[in-house]
């Protein structure tokens, strides 16, 4: 499957303020709906749930907007190590798969916390 339009999408929904909600949307859409977020009428409807005008996501769509941006953030990702999703990158340390239960998580963020906090010597 190809996000690299849901990837534009979300860059768009981080200008107008509305980041989480797009990236909420097209979470729930694909993972619990099982819906084709490659798909751009899937995408226009996901997006305009959102609150993204239908107008600007069908703009969007048809052309190339974000593109540059798209690619920046892939250029970064295999910069940092990351070579599949969802992953996360805390604090500048190395990639981590995204799909964790969530105690392993919030072990994960905790540990990161108490090495950030501490003084450096």
């Amino acid at each position: 499957m190809n996000t690299f339009d849901a990837h534009r999408l979300c860059h768009l929904a981080a200008d107008r303020g509305l980041a989480d909600e797009v990236m909420e949307r097209l979470l729930r859409g694909y993972h619990t709906e099982g819906l084709d977020v490659a798909d751009p009428v899937v995408l226009e409807r996901l997006a305009v749930e959102a609150g993204l005008e239908a107008d600007e996501v069908r703009a969007l769509l048809a052309g190339d907007a974000y593109a540059e941006r798209v690619r920046a953030d892939e250029r970064r990702a295999a910069e940092l190590g990351v070579t599949g999703v969802p992953s996360m990158v805390i604090d500048g340390g190395a990639p981590v798969s995204a799909v964790q239960p969530p105690a392993a998580l919030r072990l994960l963020l905790e540990n990161t916390a108490q090495v950030s906090a501490r003084p450096v010597r």
